[in-house]
């Protein structure tokens, strides 16, 4: 069987999971002749040569023109949820039971229409299946009848590191979705120790660098801009937790499953994915600051939670298990 696996930016270094390592794994462990594929040279090929063609990356036009079968995550919620993350601001502060969809409220975005509801329905339309990277993921999209294919990561260098050092971690691109400004908030109010892992470059001419001057230039916190994949993994194993206060409802979150296979308890809203990561899920930046000041007690009680949900991520996502998963997806495609 030929496989194409497109990933829109195959020359950026991976950080410790995500669609370039997701494909490479697909590569490497996979019993079928599979292809990568990046954005410079995805023209040159002839679609029709291939049986399945795999992408984690977002719509390109051309991914509609051809015979072989499609295979796509729908990791972007420009597909679903054109406000991009205004929905779940407002309502999962408001709801009772948190909304939990695609990117944002993708779901909502289907049922409402948004701008890119065409296109979404013309690749769900071509599909056989829907790659997601959750089993709650079908409760929304049971209507595609999705496959669940559990997302390789490097779980052989993603490992537990019992000492803690006194400092609270944040992972993410500056962004309104990221909520860097929570972090903030949070730090400020405690006066504790913060690392901010960065990815993207901070620029004048996309207007960030002023919008976010007073995350740059907060004493408490250390901007790490761009990590090495180790440099990034040894912050998330002596971090004391990590703080992922996103906005919107991942519907994977590799920042949050970094986390926990680093042995470091995450504490991150109840949206999405998180819900099956943690146990740590408060509802307010307030109820979050409550829980980075539990008692040594139960922190220890907490790792411990921490590294039990760590040896079960390890079976499911690693490389090898995981990509017999796909294998067999495709083989009943």
């Amino acid at each position: 069987m030929k496989i194409l696996s497109y990933v829109q930016d195959l020359k950026i270094e991976n950080k410790a999971g995500g669609c370039k390592y997701c494909l490479t794994a697909v590569k490497q462990y996979s019993k079928h002749n599979v292809t990568l594929c990046g954005e410079d040279d995805i023209g040159s090929y002839n679609f029709d040569d291939f049986d399945i063609i795999h992408t984690h990356a977002l719509h390109k036009k051309f991914l509609t023109k051809f015979s072989a079968k499609l295979i796509f995550g729908m990791h972007g919620f420009g597909f679903s949820c054109p406000p991009g993350g205004l929905y779940c601001t407002v309502l999962n502060n408001f709801l009772e039971n948190p909304l939990t969809c695609l990117d944002c409220l993708g779901y909502l975005g289907l049922k409402t229409g948004g701008d890119n509801l065409k296109k979404f329905l013309a690749l769900a339309k071509k599909s056989d299946a829907i790659s997601v990277d959750d089993k709650f993921m079908q409760e929304f999209y049971h209507v595609y009848n999705p496959f669940v294919m559990p997302l390789p990561l490097e779980t052989s260098i993603l490992t537990p590191y019992q000492e803690k050092e006194p400092y609270l971690l944040y992972t993410g691109r500056l962004s309104f979705e990221k909520n860097p400004h929570g972090f903030v908030n949070i730090i400020n109010k405690t006066g504790l120790k913060a690392k901010m892992v960065v990815y993207d470059t901070v620029e004048d001419t996309m207007g960030i660098k002023s919008q976010y001057y007073d995350i740059l230039s907060n004493p408490n916190i250390d901007i790490i801009l761009n990590p090495t994949k180790l440099e990034m993994i040894s912050l998330v194993q002596h971090a004391k937790f990590v703080i992922l206060p996103y906005f919107f409802a991942e519907p994977f979150g590799v920042a949050a499953a970094n986390s926990i296979l680093c042995g470091t308890p995450l504490i991150a809203f109840p949206y999405g994915n998180a819900r099956n990561m943690t146990h740590l899920l408060p509802r307010t930046l307030d109820e979050m600051i409550k829980l980075i000041k539990m008692n040594d007690e139960d922190y220890e009680k907490t790792l411990q939670l921490t590294l039990q949900k760590s040896n079960e991520l390890r079976l499911i996502h690693n490389p090898e298990n995981a990509i017999k998963v796909w294998d067999e997806v495709y083989e009943t495609i």
